[in-house]
């Protein structure tokens, strides 16, 4: 899906620079940022190169998908040998996914002053503009050129000293020279100005986007961490523990191969496929060299634990929270242990 989208765009990224270049042999502006031949020529030259890779990756991997969906139909997943111990007391790491839920709800309310601090940044220039109109000294002034659609340079006087400054204006406010307009000024700070008419924001507001992405991405997942860990604690607690086999693999059915799916082998023969939880950055990727794992699977349903021996960087056992996958059966049936 992620290289169809990128073939799409970057057709419509060179039919809009094609668009662009037509627009400016006849002396219009293209309406889209983009100013010079140049630029519009790149573009033309970018648009579908990136198109003929995305569509040569998107053959690619629809070749690797069925290739995947063959073996999966020819053999399930074949009952690997084990290696290694498993985790010696998995009910010893039940209290874990208590602690992850708590660890995950005091993340949340830590990533809102990430999300007050970009909004904050992203309105505070149209707050000082806005600001001009009421504390700002007025006075009359002349628009002195016009050389592109988005601003024009416009002249004023403060007291005796002239001053010209470069505002920014609506695409679709038409300005001439030597045309009359209303200027604001901060008294503190000459050259900060608006008009009557164009608020001439700073674009320094662009990064407070910065600082509102992360932290609402970071409440979101935390959000959905806490209640994920919350409702798996309490299923294995309910269920206990179950061990099994597993063998990680790519998974192709859902895209580029990027994700891993974790085929479990139970010890009454058993079996079924669960993929990491979205809501999740714990992955089994550090296992996919390690076939034939043995682990314990706790929870039911669509909503289960994998305990791996151990993480990638630490030698403690590693939780993974995951999800049957629409193909696979019941990871756990629903008495306990």
């Amino acid at each position: 899906m992620g290289y169809r989208f990128a073939m799409l765009f970057s057709i419509a990224v060179a039919s809009a620079a094609a668009i662009g270049l037509v627009l400016q042999s006849t002396g219009e502006e293209s309406g889209w940022g983009i100013s010079g031949f140049a630029d519009e020529i790149a573009l033309l030259i970018a648009g579908p190169a990136l198109a003929a890779f995305a569509g040569h990756r998107f053959k690619v991997n629809g070749k690797l998908l069925e290739a995947a969906l063959a073996e999966r139909a020819a053999s399930p997943v074949p009952v690997p040998e084990s290696t290694g111990i498993g985790v010696a007391d998995p009910d010893a790491e039940t209290p874990r996914l208590r602690k992850l839920a708590l660890r995950s709800t005091v993340l949340a309310p830590l990533c809102l002053p990430l999300v007050a601090a970009g909004i904050y940044v992203i309105a505070l220039p149209s707050i000082q503009s806005a600001g001009l109109l009421e504390h700002g000294n007025r006075v009359n002034g002349t628009v002195v050129d016009v050389p592109d659609r988005g601003y024009m340079w416009v002249e004023y006087w403060v007291r005796t000293e002239r001053r010209e400054v470069l505002i920014d204006k609506h695409y679709d406010h038409e300005y001439e020279p030597y045309q009359s307009v209303v200027v604001y000024y901060d008294p503190e700070d000459p050259d900060r100005a608006r008009t009557d008419v164009e608020s001439n924001t700073e674009d320094f507001g662009k990064a407070g986007v910065f600082l509102l992405a992360p932290g609402f991405v970071g409440f979101v997942c935390s959000v959905l961490s806490a209640k994920g860990w919350r409702h798996r604690h309490r299923l294995v607690t309910e269920t206990g523990w179950r061990p099994a086999i597993a063998t990680v693999k790519r998974d192709y059915t859902i895209g580029s191969g990027q994700q891993f799916e974790i085929h479990l082998v139970f010890e009454d023969g058993s079996q079924t496929v669960v993929r990491s939880a979205g809501w999740s950055v714990r992955s089994a990727i550090w296992y996919r060299s390690k076939p034939g794992t043995r682990v314990q699977v706790g929870g039911e349903g669509g909503d289960v634990v994998v305990l791996f021996p151990r993480g990638g960087l630490s030698g403690k056992p590693y939780v993974v929270p995951a999800g049957t996958t629409r193909d696979s059966d019941e990871a756990r049936p629903k008495t306990k242990v």
